[in-house]
């Protein structure tokens, strides 16, 4: 089972560019095909799962694919987070980090853009 790193930080597996988020946020790791862990890396503004339309602080969670989490104030779903690592959902060990997937907020509209890293 191998712990994919989410954070702004550039080595991470999921790069998200907020300033929410801590440089290493949080780690999913995965338990099977369609459930995960959620650890939280002792981030700043905390990491959440939203259970019952609330949302709650966690510092370890199991999760599923259609949970909604927020990593600081970047709201997103394990489902995005897993398509940012690759589209089969399934990195290989021996991935190297080139062509990670980055997720950014445009400053001028709002909108939420995932761009690969080459």
């Amino acid at each position: 089972m191998k712990p994919y790193l989410i954070g702004r930080k550039r080595d991470c597996d999921v790069v998200i560019a907020d300033p929410s988020v801590s440089r290493h946020h949080a780690e999913l790791v995965s338990s099977s095909q369609s459930e995960f862990l959620l650890v939280d890396c002792e981030s700043k503004f905390g990491t959440f799962v939203e259970r019952n339309g609330e949302w709650l602080r966690v510092t370890t969670m199991r999760v599923d694919v259609n949970d909604r989490v927020k990593l600081g104030r970047h709201e997103t779903s394990i489902r995005v987070l897993l398509t940012s690592l690759q589209p089969s959902h399934a990195p290989s060990e021996n991935e190297n980090r080139a062509g990670r997937t980055i997720i950014e907020r445009n400053p001028e509209t709002g909108e939420i853009i995932a761009r690969r890293e080459r």
